[in-house]
């Protein structure tokens, strides 16, 4: 058993040193530089806003976004789930021993390299942009860290069940936009006190809510909490909130992927190659 263990996750750190080497080597990485400047432009379109007469709405946005960015990894698992499928990555994960923990495993690495990347990038940028962030201390600092970590971790199962369910062009667009939907919902760009109650109870139950919750108790002045949901910042409610969609993830997110795993065939393969080639998406 910790023989295929140790196998399964040396398999991932090849698989996902193969993937980072695409991903850092080759002119995708330009590409991915576009993830730190579209969290900073969507940020600065509310540097017009004052937040409870305390700070920016730039700064406000950019510590909302900052905080759920987990959500760029679980959206690029589920885009590589989804091509993997495809082309047949997937299927043949199930030729390999303990293949889909070792794809997982990887994929992990992977993504949380990127987006981790993305994350450093945008902070760095944000924080010399927006002045009204740099009153932050060490301490904050380092309860920021501590959010952004939580709320990464509890983002990438979702995305990998998210992905083995998707199995088409229109399912994985409408599922994007749901995402999106309660993103922006969610108070991640403007107080969550600006949205009808039905909303709020609504977004308040995800990780995207008390991903943001977390990362603006953590460096935006205490008297801001009073635009939350709950009326002041509550991190210990927040850090709770994402373990708990941690451990429900990583418990359902592998019995998904096997089960879907185990739905592929060369005949789903060439039926989704044909409609790809008919009609240039699956």
């Amino acid at each position: 058993m910790i023989r295929s263990m140790r196998t399964a996750a040396r398999a991932g750190c090849l698989q996902a040193r193969a993937e980072l080497r695409i991903a850092f080597l080759t002119p995708t990485f330009f590409g991915m530089l576009l993830g730190p400047c579209f969290l900073v432009f969507f940020a600065s379109l509310e540097r017009h806003k004052q937040i409870a007469n305390a700070i920016s709405g730039s700064a406000y946005a950019l510590v909302g976004l900052l905080g759920s960015i987990g959500l760029l990894g679980a959206f690029q698992i589920m885009s590589e789930m989804f091509n993997e499928r495809n082309d047949g990555s997937l299927l043949r994960t199930r030729t390999l021993p303990r293949g889909t923990e070792s794809w997982m495993f990887g994929k992990l690495l992977s993504v949380s390299a990127v987006t981790g990347i993305t994350l450093i990038l945008a902070m760095a940028a944000g924080f010399f942009l927006f002045p009204d962030l740099q009153s932050a201390s060490l301490a904050d600092f380092l309860v920021l860290a501590a959010s952004l970590v939580f709320s990464f971790v509890a983002f990438l199962p979702i995305g990998v069940a998210l992905g083995s369910l998707v199995r088409s062009t229109w399912g994985f667009l409408i599922s994007m936009m749901a995402i999106y939907l309660i993103f922006l919902g969610a108070g991640t760009l403007s107080p969550i006190s600006v949205f009808p109650k039905p909303l709020q109870w609504l977004t308040a139950s995800t990780p995207i809510y008390w991903g943001a919750h977390a990362a603006r108790s953590a460096v935006l002045p205490p008297e801001l909490g009073s635009v939350e949901i709950s009326g002041s910042f509550q991190p210990l409610i927040a850090f709770a909130v994402l373990t708990a969609w941690a451990v429900a993830g990583y418990i359902a997110a592998p019995r998904i992927l096997r089960r879907s795993i185990r739905r592929e065939t060369m005949g789903s393969v060439a039926a989704a190659r044909e409609k790809i080639a008919s009609r240039g998406y699956a």
